[in-house]
């Protein structure tokens, strides 16, 4: 298979809604070109995900979005390019080296490489990432990039991951933030949260903060991507 040719068809596999905008914001601007690369939607832990389109319509995925950073010396906004997935039943998964070597070329203010964690749940509090840092070795984590390592596997396609960091991992999810990984959360639910809970109020605000500064970040990437992968 020719890499380059491969890539005019490359799916950007996304979870939220939000991570879909954001990239789709992106694809449509004049900088980026947006026909290269296909925006596939699957859902929070891959719960709307499709092993039939991505049987029929892609010759490889890139897992694209947002991350928790376990590791305390990620910033929101810094990027990922992981050379491994690990889950937390220790199974391992190597990405495409040569995929992700041009993902990599793609982001010119550079991607941190050491491996993401694939976690069956939102890893919300202090004490939850420290703890996963220190068993797994992994700077980043998210709910997805295992399930589409493993499908790309048996589909035998290139594979590889482009995260970055929302949270950081010396501070909480407020429950409203959170609680969007769970089906049907809704904003009318955020809002009632966040007044029922007004502690959290300044960790929400924060995080808010940080949201914004990854959505900028997520924009720009994937725009350099869209415009890095469609150079001959």
């Amino acid at each position: 298979m020719d890499l380059q040719k491969s890539l005019r068809t490359m799916a950007l596999a996304a979870a939220t809604d939000f991570e879909v905008r954001q990239i789709k914001r992106a694809l449509n601007s004049p900088q980026a070109t947006g026909d290269a690369l296909t925006v596939v939607p699957v859902g929070v832990a891959c719960r709307e995900i499709s092993d039939d389109y991505f049987k029929s319509s892609c010759l490889g995925i890139v897992s694209i979005g947002f991350a928790g950073a376990l590791d305390p010396a990620l910033s929101p906004g810094a990027c990922l390019a992981p050379r491994r997935i690990v889950t937390t039943d220790q199974t391992s998964y190597e990405v495409d080296p040569d995929l992700r070597q041009i993902i990599a070329a793609c982001v010119p203010s550079g991607v941190t490489d050491t491996p993401l964690l694939h976690t069956a749940r939102l890893l919300s509090s202090i004490k939850d990432k420290q703890h996963a840092y220190e068993q797994s070795n992994c700077s980043a984590c998210d709910m997805e990039s295992g399930i589409l390592a493993e499908l790309a596997q048996r589909l035998s396609i290139p594979f590889a991951c482009l995260r970055v960091v929302l949270d950081p991992a010396t501070a909480p999810l407020p429950y409203s933030i959170a609680s969007f990984s769970n089906p049907g959360w809704t904003t009318a639910d955020f809002l009632l949260s966040t007044v029922l809970r007004p502690r959290e109020l300044p960790a929400t605000v924060a995080i808010l903060r940080h949201t914004a500064t990854a959505s900028r970040t997520l924009r720009r990437v994937t725009k350099e991507l869209s415009t890095g992968l469609c150079i001959d």
